[in-house]
């Protein structure tokens, strides 16, 4: 997933590699609403975790969202 994020965003998505998990924080360009992408990826059949879902201080999070990575197979990704 890492891979696929940087050869399709490059530097515009930041994060870290995770020690373990199942889940990716990905930070985008601050003019990223990652609740409205949320609302257009899934009209595309793709779901992500707009950050604001998962952070108690949700403006600095509006950019921010979470992958999941622990069930699809490396093909899916």
């Amino acid at each position: 997933m890492t891979e696929a994020i940087e050869a399709n965003f490059g530097t515009s998505a930041e994060f870290e590699v995770p020690e373990g998990g199942i889940f990716l924080w990905v930070t985008l360009p601050d003019s990223v609403d990652t609740v409205r992408l949320a609302r257009i990826a899934l009209s595309e059949g793709i779901a992500i975790n707009p950050g604001p879902e998962w952070s108690t201080d949700t403006v600095p999070a509006r950019s921010k969202l979470r992958l999941c990575f622990g069930h699809p197979d490396e093909n899916k990704i």
